[in-house]
């Protein structure tokens, strides 16, 4: 269900986007090389019967870290304008057991976020020296391990997470920002953005009826805050 979810997304991005831009006026296309600091919000759990008689809680979250990143914007006509986005952040799942005895497994994950969003510009004047914005769009989430983390949590003595593996979901993002002229050719952009998905189990069910299963009740929405700043290309006026 996410892989088609996933799969759908991109149909949407690849051909839905530049589709949009055609039947508009095909203008001031945008290449943004971008680096951003990220924020995580962290999340608790309770693993509970029929895996367990007492409960155990457990806390899972990723580090603070940066990401790289590229937007490529369709095209900017008036107030509206559209954009394609993808990022990379290497980052450290932690999984903490809080309920002795006590254990903290760090596990390296790559995450990738990309999607399509639109911009609503403050000032419509195309020429403008500065243009402040709104933003908001849909795309999605990878969680993906590293070799050696999902060695690491399928190990029984060490992780003892059979079946930790990749995981993906549908993520909605929404900020705001600013673009700045430099010449004819280059700018500066700056964004704020807030993404918003599920948190991610990583192969594992949330839940089930099997006592000897493994699961990662990891419930709720997991919040996501990215402070970006990067060169603008301009490759069409």
């Amino acid at each position: 269900m996410k892989r088609s979810l996933l799969s759908l997304i991109l149909l949407v991005v690849v051909l839905g986007v530049p589709s949009m831009a055609f039947s508009q006026e095909f203008r001031n296309l945008e290449l943004n090389p971008f680096l951003a600091g990220s924020g995580h919000t962290k999340s608790l759990y309770t693993i509970g019967f029929p895996q367990t008689i007492a409960p155990i809680s457990g806390e899972f979250k990723y580090k603070n870290a940066l990401r790289g990143g590229l937007r490529f914007n369709i095209n900017t006509t008036g107030h509206w304008g559209e954009e394609l986005f993808f990022s990379y952040e290497p980052n450290t799942a932690q999984i903490r057991r809080k309920t002795a005895p006590q254990h903290e497994l760090d596990l390296g994950t790559r995450i990738l976020n990309f999607g399509v969003n639109a911009l609503y510009y403050i000032n419509e004047n195309e020429d403008a020296h500065m243009r402040p914005y709104l933003t908001f769009g849909v795309g999605g989430t990878m969680d993906r391990p590293t070799a050696v983390a999902i060695q690491v949590a399928n190990d029984p003595l060490q992780g003892n997470l059979p079946g930790f593996s990749s995981d993906s979901y549908l993520a909605l993002n929404y900020g705001f920002g600013f673009k700045q002229r430099l010449s004819k050719d280059f700018g500066f952009r700056l964004d704020v953005r807030g993404f918003v998905t599920r948190n991610p189990t990583f192969g594992l069910p949330r839940s089930s009826p099997d006592a000897s299963a493994v699961v990662f009740p990891a419930t709720g929405a997991a919040s996501n805050l990215e402070v970006s700043v990067g060169m603008i290309i301009r490759l069409k006026k």
